[in-house]
């Protein structure tokens, strides 16, 4: 759901993803209080809070319940897959004002029973700045492993990731004009 050119639901997701389940007693028993009382969230309009509410609500990205007495409000494991998501698409190495003349590499060797996830590992890669220089093996010329630790993480293929760190890459040159480096 978009409101005025901002991703609204990721937040109230994230929002909670940060407080993993929250009691709102406090906050008279509406899950759209519990919210309100977020930083994040109070640029938003009442009405596009709450209609943002009510749509992660009726998507299942959380669930709003009864439990010992109290009020509570959690995350579903939908809500979780598209906060994950929303942090992915956020995700992005640094670029470094000067070059340090130094290749990451990142090979991965992931089996065909996990297709869909070395694809969509992949994709992340390309979507991130790096060059397929084989199959299987990718490069990027700044520091990058916290992100593919993250990436591969999330693609639940991190135990078929090998990083590297290369002074030389031969042919490096076409690389160096595809990342404009001097």
């Amino acid at each position: 759901m978009r409101i005025r050119g901002q991703r609204v639901v990721p937040k109230i997701l994230s929002t909670l993803g940060n407080m993993v389940t929250a009691s709102f007693v406090g906050a008279g028993g509406s899950a759209y209080r519990l919210f309100r009382t977020f930083d994040e969230l109070q640029a938003l309009s009442d009405k596009q809070l709450r209609s943002a509410v009510q749509y992660a609500i009726d998507k299942k990205y959380i669930v709003v319940g009864h439990k010992n007495g109290k009020d509570f409000i959690e995350l579903t494991k939908e809500g979780i897959r598209v906060v994950g998501r929303q942090a992915i698409e956020s995700l992005r190495p640094k670029k470094q004002k000067s070059w340090d003349h130094k290749w990451r590499v990142v090979l991965f060797d992931v089996p065909e029973t996990e297709k869909t996830n070395r694809d969509g590992f992949a994709a992340n890669l390309k979507r991130l700045g790096f060059v397929q220089i084989q199959k299987s093996a990718f490069a990027f010329p700044y520091p990058c492993f916290e992100e593919i630790e993250v990436l591969a993480d999330f693609h639940q293929v991190a135990e078929y990731i090998t990083c590297i760190t290369a002074e030389f890459l031969d042919p490096a040159g076409g690389l160096e004009k595809k990342f404009k480096l001097k």
